[in-house]
This record gives structure tokens, C-alpha cells and sequence, in this order.
């Protein structure tokens, strides 16, 4: 009778275990946990980034670097500067160029992150709680209060591959939200204001991209 009631202990644990290595293979294994916070994987081209939640949403902490070909560029078209500030697109790439998973925030969303922020103490210096601690010029350094590390990554005007301006002083990100069969919604932040401006622009312009989590 021991031995048998040693037994169905020993399979019950093994049961246990057996089950917990299932639920553990079940979890998404392109997300993960390290000193640095939380981060996952593309698997389009494997390159990690971080991300944050602030409020009730998750923000990638770093923008999109991604080559979707065309309507997608690199700064200056100079590969050294896609490391540090991603890549720009124009808004009907930026539309579908977030990995699975993940999407192309729309204006609400960017609307309830100013709120976010807002509502925490942040009212008025959204923008300077957004921005990273260095890598903006001219004293536009910011406090980088969530995470979100945003950076002057510049622009790209009309598309035309040679008008690029801003990098270092401006930082745009493309929303999903059109404003006209033209133009679409987007966020701006900028070196010498401390508010995250929100605005509209012609959908060729060349921009950032952060994707937030389904």
C-alpha cells in the first residue's frame, strides 16, 4: 500500500511538471525578459527591439528598422544612422509594416498616450517625458520618464530620395489614421518644444514608425 501510494505521488509530480513545460512551450517565445526590460523579436529579419507599457498600452521602445523596399528609406540613404533611428516610410508602407503582433498606432492611440501622460503629472512636457535623455541637439534632451527613448530621426519630403532634413532636431511618427486622400494624422516631437504635437502631412513625406501591440 505505501509503495503504491508512492507511486501515484511520483506520477502526479510528473504530471505537474509535464504540464508546466506544455504551458511554458505555449508561451510566445519571440518575447522576452531581460535586465533592460521586455523585448521581442522580428522574425522578418530577427532584429530585437525593446518595448514599454505606459498605461494600458505597449509601445515599442525604439523605432521600426525594418526593409520593406519601396517606400522605405535610410537616412541621408546612409545605413549608419538606421541603428540608432530606424528607418523612414511613407505612410502607405508604415500601414503594414509593423510585425505580426503588432500595428501601426492610430491617432486615438497616440491620443491615449498624451492623455496618459497628461493625467500623471506630465501635463505640458508630454513630449519632454517621451524623449530620450541624449541624442537631441540644442539643449532638447529629454527626461525619458516611461521608457519610450524617442529620438530625432528627421524626415523625408515628397519621397523624392534626397530631402531629408530634421535629424538630430525633429522626430515624426506616422498614425494609421488618414486625414484626407492625401494626408494622414501623425505625432511630432521636437527639440525645442516640450509637448507631443499632433498634426497631419502629406502621405509621400518620409517618417518614423513605432509600432504598439495588438
Amino acid at each position: 500500500m505505501k509503495n503504491q501510494k508512492s507511486a501515484s505521488i511520483f506520477i502526479l509530480i510528473t504530471s505537474i511538471s509535464i504540464l508546466g513545460l506544455q504551458i511554458g512551450c505555449e508561451k510566445d517565445n519571440d518575447e522576452n525578459q531581460n535586465d533592460d526590460g521586455l523585448t521581442f523579436t522580428d522574425n522578418r529579419d530577427n532584429q530585437t527591439y525593446k518595448y514599454v507599457k505606459i498605461g494600458d498600452q505597449y509601445w515599442m521602445a525604439e523605432n521600426l528598422n525594418y526593409n520593406a523596399g519601396s517606400g522605405s528609406w535610410v537616412y541621408d540613404n546612409n545605413s549608419y544612422y538606421a541603428t540608432t533611428y530606424g528607418r523612414l516610410y511613407n505612410w502607405e508602407t508604415a500601414c503594414d509594416v509593423c510585425p505580426a503582433g503588432w500595428h501601426l498606432p492610430s491617432d486615438a492611440e497616440f491620443t491615449e498616450l498624451e492623455n496618459y501622460l497628461s493625467s500623471n503629472g506630465y501635463n505640458g512636457t508630454e513630449g519632454t517625458a517621451l524623449k530620450a535623455t541624449a541624442g537631441w541637439n540644442s539643449g532638447g534632451n529629454g527626461t525619458d520618464n516611461y521608457g519610450f527613448s524617442a529620438l530625432p530621426g528627421g524626415g523625408l519630403l515628397n519621397g523624392s530620395n534626397s530631402s531629408f532634413s530634421g535629424l538630430g532636431y525633429y522626430g515624426y511618427w506616422w498614425s494609421s489614421t488618414q486625414y484626407s486622400s492625401s494626408s494622414a494624422r501623425l505625432c511630432n516631437l521636437s527639440y525645442f518644444l516640450t509637448l507631443l504635437y499632433r498634426y497631419y502631412d502629406d502621405k509621400s513625406n518620409g517618417y518614423s514608425v513605432r509600432c504598439v501591440k495588438d
